[in-house]
């Protein structure tokens, strides 16, 4: 049985580590950012759908004939 216990990197590898780390956040930011947006543009594309406005009619409808 090997009972060694992890190595803690040295104070260089710590550091470009963490840099790589805070690199791949920052790329998930952006993209997450593009979503979010992306999202938005949807959001607007459907509230301003014809098939949208003749769902909420048609529902207007039906719930006013009950």
């Amino acid at each position: 049985m090997n009972n060694q216990q992890p190595k803690i990197p040295d104070a260089e590898t710590r550091r470009k580590e963490v840099k790589q780390l805070r690199e791949v956040v920052k790329r998930m930011d952006e993209g997450i950012a593009q979503l979010d947006d992306l999202i938005a543009k949807l959001e607007t594309d459907i509230q301003n759908s014809p098939l949208t406005a003749y769902r909420l009619k048609r529902m207007q409808q039906t719930t006013q004939s009950e």
